[in-house]
């Protein structure tokens, strides 16, 4: 009988042993799956609420040299074809039409302000079509720290119609309570720069 009561005993302490070294295993097996991040959009706009030359509530269209009629529109004024009709309106300046007399052109289109958390990655993702020519054209992305307005990008080469892009703020306007973006359009009678699905993002 005493026998019988070990084997059993015996048994059951090798079944529970091999139980729990196959859950251990089982456990340690599995994968552990992709890691994801969080993000906060701060500022998303499509410019579904723009109309003619007034921009969505608390964006600005600012003319900082040229005549009061450089502003940016957003009912296509030139009958433009572009890739970002699909979601229209959008936002343009149209140098090559609303600049028939000439003159140099600086204007800008601001964003309203946000709050960019201060240990973020901070990213401005927008669409745009940016046709420019050699005499002098540039499109302009700058962004304000609270002070002052800094360049994030500038260039002279045109783009693809619906070029996406993505630029990377946070050194401009991480840890500012009252950041902006702004993109400005110099020229001189010098095509056009259309924007479109501007959206500001933090993650950690």
């Amino acid at each position: 009988w005493e026998n019988s009561v070990r084997k059993n005993l015996s048994l059951f302490y090798n079944s529970l042993l091999t139980g729990l070294l196959f859950a251990t295993t089982s456990v340690s097996a599995q994968p552990t799956g992709p890691t994801t991040i969080m993000c906060n959009v701060l500022i998303e706009e499509h410019f579904t609420t723009a109309s003619d030359s007034t921009p969505p509530n608390c964006w600005t269209s600012r003319t900082i040299a040229g005549v009061t009629t450089d502003v940016w529109r957003f009912d296509n004024p030139g009958n433009r074809t572009t890739a970002l009709q699909v979601s229209s309106p959008f936002a343009g300046f149209d140098s090559d039409f609303q600049s028939a007399a000439g003159g140099p052109e600086d204007v800008a289109l601001e964003s309203p302000a946000f709050s960019a958390p201060l240990n973020s990655t901070i990213t401005l993702r927008f669409k745009q079509f940016f046709r420019s020519n050699p005499f002098g054209t540039s499109a302009v992305v700058e962004a304000f720290n609270g002070t002052t307005w800094s360049p994030i990008d500038s260039t002279n080469l045109q783009s693809t119609d619906g070029e996406s892009v993505c630029m990377d703020i946070t050194h401009e306007v991480a840890g500012v309570s009252n950041a902006r973006v702004r993109f400005r359009y110099r020229g001189n009678h010098s095509w056009w720069w259309f924007i479109d699905d501007v959206v500001i993002s933090d993650a950690p």
